[in-house]
């Protein structure tokens, strides 16, 4: 999963309740290591506990080469950003699902 706001972090959950482990990356590592430490997204949805089959990450890299499917799911402001990002590390033979935002 690509992109740790609200409805990034809403849609991680709803995948890991559904017992699949989900590797939740965001671009603000500040942001990451806040889930990591808190166990849950204070900031888009306070009091929401994540499971623990999701795994906040920093490492791009790793989370492509982990999945052959992934999610995008940032706000249309930083989709761009985000698919420069992708472009230098994404294997090529993986299936991309994007859901955006306006925000």
């Amino acid at each position: 999963m690509l992109g740790a706001g609200s409805w990034g972090t809403a849609l991680a959950i709803l995948i890991a309740r559904n017992g699949f482990t989900v590797k939740l990356w965001d671009f603000f590592s500040d942001h990451l290591k806040t889930l990591q430490r808190e166990g849950e997204n204070s900031r888009y949805l306070p009091g929401v506990a994540l499971p623990e089959n999701i795994e906040p990450t920093a490492d791009i890299s790793s989370l492509l080469s982990a999945t052959d499917q992934f999610l995008l799911v940032v706000p249309s402001h930083a989709f761009r950003q985000t698919l420069a990002s992708l472009a230098e590390h994404h294997p090529g033979d993986r299936r991309l699902l994007i859901s955006w935002g306006t925000k």
